[in-house]
């Protein structure tokens, strides 16, 4: 059986060779630009290509996050940027502006468009209301679980991509408005804040709530979905996504490695994955492991709220009995050089502070460490204390060797034919998938006057192919008796072999650009009448409306529809009723996401016979949009240009809520 792509995060040229020598199959950078990890390296174009090229010499894929909302004044930008992608090469643009995915389909129509995360897609109407813009996959939001996941790919033939491992956001993906609200920085735009990783009071009923360590209040632990890997290949997930564009080598490295492990085991209880190496990806980097969404909710345990940052693995939790050894245990193995983190409190604040080891003494099960010269002891006498492994030496030199030693660097199989007949050029093959290449000598072989060509010295020297991409599985020769044949003749055509089959892997197929015409000139409407839609969140509102208008009658002329966003549904039958009443047209606000399972809040919808109802998501659209509604679309559909508002009302809207 085919195996599940795995897709890894690149930021730089260095966690593109981790990504590529320790397991993946596909990596995704950003666009320079539009990058949706605005505090990441933007890559020159330059820097871009060479990423691009390495990938494909070794057979790995590239995928370009272009997902962010494109404005209306940077439409024509995003075509030129568009365009330079795909010249050098890419395999697929990640994409969530509607509108941009329009754009390419009419730009590029057979270019492989993958649906973002960022587009909020948690369902499968979504997926089938987006059918037309041709999408090849769908990466599905991080909060639905095993069984949703299930339930949606019975649904689609699309491919899915799932993310298994590295930070959540505590709001769906594209729906986050946190950053923008508190700092005028869009997490749609690339410029998140990191506004969950804050630190926050709480108040309850006016009352402030004493916290101590639980400050994070909307930090979620980061995913590690290992466990789950067999469930999601067998459901038939098509690619596992990896976070962390602003992560490091070692990250990368130590990510793809565990989880093409993982993915290759056969057992059921991912038996082959160790202590160790769950270790690793803790230490690589870590806020604490949870399987996040992925076994339903649950929220308490997901979210510890007591640090936003990277711990590393936890060890143990002692008292400390005197200002000079430390005792540890632990199955996890210690080395000198290790770094850990010591945790404790001091006068209700948590201080934290670490140092490596530099002595080490292994007594039956506990490790007795001694620290380096940053690490007061005396500090922490008596106190409890947490203690975490922040780095792992063993790990490091691991992590380099994979990218720079050539003995254990990616290879990719090859087969060689070699044809040495007498009166005729040299002739060697290779072939290697669906690259086949040949090279012949400059001059026909001669007859051997003194030592004849053999075989298997002929056959051991080509099979050298150390310092190259490849290793050869298969040699096949045809070599005359009595051949005469030097030795710098056969390594300039071994080298020009090699040379011309890269050359081949790396090769650009050119994309006929279709024309694309903007509208220079937009003609403005001054005639059309301006009107509110109010929306309540609660009866009282309505009744207070109602109590308005037997005064001010006038006002009626300005309100286009009333719409309900109640907390309990029951209420919006007499809310209805009442404004149906008095002559108000009303709507029925849908929730902002829709997941497997869920079609029972527009059930309630129908039932209640509004005027029109506010579509929130995608899948509510297409659920409703054959219906005898009118359709309004609300802000969370992320309309921020022209071809994403065209987009949206040609499926049904009657009008769209511009993007925050």
């Amino acid at each position: 059986m085919k195996l599940p792509e795995l897709l890894l995060p690149v930021g730089n040229y260095q966690m593109c060779l981790a990504a590529i020598h320790n397991g993946a199959d596909a990596i995704y950078v950003g666009m320079p630009g539009f990058n949706a990890r605005g505090r990441a390296h933007d890559h020159e174009w330059d820097e871009l290509i060479e990423i691009v090229d390495t990938c494909h010499l070794y057979g790995v894929k590239v995928h370009l996050a272009f997902n962010i909302l494109i404005f209306q004044n940077e439409l024509k930008q995003a075509l030129d940027v568009l365009d330079k992608a795909v010249s050098i090469g890419i395999d697929a643009l990640i994409v969530q502006d509607l509108g941009l995915a329009r754009l390419i389909r009419w730009r590029y129509p057979s270019f492989v468009i993958h649906g973002s995360t960022q587009m909020s897609i948690t369902n499968h109407e979504a997926i089938q209301l987006l059918d037309d813009l041709d999408i090849k996959r769908f990466v599905l939001g991080r909060e639905n679980s095993l069984q949703e996941i299930k339930q949606i790919i019975e649904k689609t033939d699309k491919e899915l991509e799932v993310f298994v491992h590295g930070a959540l956001c505590v709001a769906y993906s594209g729906q986050c408005f946190t950053s923008e609200a508190i700092g005028g920085r869009s997490a749609n735009r690339g410029q998140c804040a990191q506004s969950c990783r804050f630190d926050y009071e709480l108040y309850v009923d006016g009352e402030k709530k004493q916290l101590v360590e639980q400050k994070y209040l909307l930090s979620p632990q980061d995913l590690c979905g290992i466990n789950e890997v067999k469930n999601l290949k067998e459901i038939g997930v098509s690619s596992f996504k990896i976070e962390g564009r602003l992560k490091s080598a070692e990250y990368v490295a130590t990510a793809a490695k565990t989880y093409k492990k993982a993915l290759m085991l056969e057992n059921s209880s991912n038996e082959g994955i160790s202590i160790e190496d769950k270790a690793d990806l803790a230490v690589s980097y870590s806020r604490g492991f949870y399987s996040g969404w992925l076994n339903g909710v649950a929220h308490q345990e997901l979210v510890l709220g007591e640090y936003k940052a990277n711990r590393g693995q936890f060890l143990d939790k002692v008292k400390v009995k005197n200002s000079r050894d430390i005792f540890v245990e632990t199955d996890i193995e210690l080395c000198l050089g290790d770094g850990l983190l010591f945790v404790y409190k001091n006068k209700g604040d948590v201080v934290e502070v670490g140092e490596k080891i530099y002595q080490l003494e292994k007594i039956k099960d506990l490790y007795k460490v001694r620290m380096g010269p940053n690490l007061k002891v005396k500090d922490f006498m008596n106190r409890e204390v947490e203690i975490y492994l922040t780095r792992r030496e063993k790990l490091q030199k691991n992590v380099k060797k994979s990218i720079t030693d050539k003995s254990i660097l990616k290879k990719l199989p090859i087969q060689i034919s070699i044809r040495a007949k007498l009166g005729e050029k040299l002739a060697l093959t290779a072939q290697e998938g669906i690259f086949h290449v040949r090279v012949e000598s400059e001059l026909a072989l001669e007859a051997a006057t003194g030592k004849k060509l053999d075989i298997g010295e002929l056959e051991k020297k080509i099979l050298s192919l150390g310092h190259t991409p490849y290793s050869c599985v298969q040699i096949s020769s045809y070599v005359d008796e009595n051949v005469f044949l030097p030795n710098k003749v056969l390594k300039e055509l071994k080298q020009n072999l090699i040379s011309h089959l890269s050359k081949e892997r790396v090769k650009k197929s050119a994309l006929r650009a279709c024309t694309i015409n903007f509208d220079e000139e937009v003609e403005t409407n001054t005639t059309r009448s301006s009107q509110m839609n109010l929306l309540f969140r609660k009866m009282e509102q309505v009744d207070s409306l109602l109590e308005v208008l037997k005064k001010e009658s006038e006002y009626r002329d300005f309100i286009r529809y009333v719409i309900l966003d109640f907390e309990f549904g029951k209420d919006y039958f007499s809310a209805i009723a009442k404004l149906k009443q008095n002559g108000l047209p009303c709507a029925i606000a849908t929730t902002r996401i829709l997941k497997p399972n869920e079609y029972h809040n527009f059930t309630l919808i129908e039932r209640c016979e509004p005027d029109a109802i506010l579509i929130r998501n995608l899948g509510a659209l297409n659920f409703f949009k054959d219906k005898n509604y009118e359709l309004i679309g609300d802000f969370s559909l992320n309309c921020s240009n022209e071809f994403t508002f065209k987009y949206l009302l040609s499926k049904g809207l009657s009008t769209q809520c511009s993007s925050y």
